[in-house]
């Protein structure tokens, strides 16, 4: 039964995996994963594709050998096992993490952090950061805080280290993030790499020269991609804050409404709409009936944006 549900689903995967790998996955599951688990379930010889004659049925074989050896060239062409062979790592990077800082003219400093797994973001391990220990836009001391704070939980916590690291930056704020990967005693168990934003230049720590990968290569296309989506959530993130502490601030501008009130508006309810939805007796089960009263005929005469 799993030979001949793999074999049915093998054309199906080859004709929609390569147009929409992200999609494919919410959809069917990661057939790259689930051809590993079925290889390794079956005790096939993964690297020469052999198998042993009480394993699989002999009417099986053929098929079988056929669709490994499609599948072994499919993955042989994933972006994640060229961006080891470009970058000479020990292992695929098939767990990747990227951060990224973002403020607005020195305002409201925060980042971001994506993760991709198989080549594929994996969008429930993304991680946003408020910036908590520095003071001023200093981007160096921030990619060392949010470095320091990711890693500090994941050890914590006993959960995998990514296999790449890429610090959306400068030599500067790669060594700034090699300063908390050394502190955590990381070193060696994952490697960093910095992506310089004009020319698209990888940085290793402590190298002099930078690597320039081919500009249509599948590796870069991977980079790219998550440079791109660390980008995407980090401005969303950073202008969300912005907004918020915009609204903020004006709630503190009204006469008898404190900062401590304000937070605890805009923790519960999080946006002006849903702020607007509400009634006054919910309002005043939050923050007492007497505070409600001002915010509404507040909310009257000057709306908040």
């Amino acid at each position: 039964d799993k030979v001949w549900k793999c074999i049915k689903s093998e054309s199906f995967i080859n004709q929609n995996f390569a147009k929409s790998p992200e999609n494919f996955i919410k959809q069917n599951g990661n057939p790259i994963k689930n051809f590993r688990e079925f290889v390794n379930n079956c005790k096939i010889d993964w690297q020469n594709l052999t198998y042993a004659s009480n394993q699989l049925p002999p009417v099986c074989a053929g098929v079988f050998g056929y669709m490994g050896y499609d599948m072994a060239r499919l993955m042989e062409n994933l972006p994640d096992r060229q961006l080891k062979d470009d970058l000479k790592l020990k292992m695929t990077p098939s767990h990747i993490e990227c951060f990224d800082n973002s403020n607005f003219q020195g305002t409201n400093p925060v980042a971001a952090m994506v993760c991709f797994k198989e080549g594929i973001p994996s969008k429930n391990d993304y991680r946003r950061f408020k910036i908590k220990t520095v003071v001023g836009i200093d981007d160096f001391s921030s990619m060392k805080e949010i470095v320091f704070r990711r890693y500090c939980r994941i050890i914590k916590e006993n959960s995998k280290i990514p296999d790449l690291i890429i610090i959306d930056g400068g030599k500067g704020q790669l060594n700034a993030a090699l300063e908390s990967i050394n502190q955590l005693g990381l070193t060696g168990k994952t490697t960093l790499v910095g992506l310089a934003k004009n020319k698209e230049e990888i940085f290793f720590a402590n190298d002099q020269q930078s690597i320039l990968l081919d500009w249509n290569s599948s590796s870069l296309k991977l980079i790219r991609r998550i440079r791109d989506e660390v980008h995407r959530f980090g401005i969303t993130f950073h202008r969300n804050t912005r907004s918020k502490n915009a609204i903020i601030n004006e709630l503190e501008t009204i006469h008898g409404i404190g900062e401590s009130t304000a937070q605890e508006i805009m923790k519960k309810y999080k946006s002006v709409k849903k702020l607007r939805s509400i009634s006054l007796d919910e309002l005043t089960e939050l923050i007492g009936k007497r505070k409600s009263e001002i915010i509404f005929e507040y909310l009257k005469k000057n709306p908040l944006k």
